[in-house]
């Protein structure tokens, strides 16, 4: 049997399903980050006009969500991404990074950069991003150092 097909979508932020993909992976990155503090950008903040947020569908509703946001004409910053529990190991995150990154070539980007959590939860994350080329870096941007923040970032 074959995988379904995934699309690709600008993620209508009034879709309850997406509010809730986005919810659960803030959620779950505030409860697992030891000072319960992070980077995640609630909905408004996901409208502003530097920030374009994608979702994949399969079967007929939103599996993932990601955001890319302009940091400048040459460098973005990775946001939000998460990929639903009955839909990961099926390589949507790697579809999704593959697509961001690729959104974000076709606007002139050279470099992106992300944050992530340092506590345990976040290892498979930092695995992730590191199995694709992201090596830690210093903060970046508006985003300030923290001790339970790991920064990363690669060229594209």
């Amino acid at each position: 049997m074959s995988q379904p097909e995934l699309k690709f979508f600008e993620a209508d932020l009034t879709d309850p399903r997406i509010q809730h993909l986005l919810a659960s992976h803030t959620e779950r990155a505030l409860s697992n980050a030891r000072c319960r503090q992070g980077h995640a950008l609630d909905l408004d903040a996901l409208r502003d006009s530097d920030i374009d947020v994608r979702a994949i569908w399969q079967n007929g509703r939103p599996v993932a969500v990601g955001a890319l946001r302009t940091i400048d004409a040459t460098h973005g910053e990775l946001k939000s991404m998460f990929v639903a529990d009955d839909a990961r190991g099926q390589g949507i995150g790697c579809a999704l990074l593959d697509r961001l990154v690729g959104i974000a070539r076709a606007n002139g980007m050279t470099r992106l950069s992300l944050e992530t959590g340092a506590s345990d939860y976040f290892d498979a994350a930092r695995g992730f991003y590191a199995r694709n080329g992201f090596e830690v870096c210093e903060a970046f941007a508006d985003l300030p150092p923290h001790d339970d923040s790991v920064f990363m970032t690669r060229t594209i």
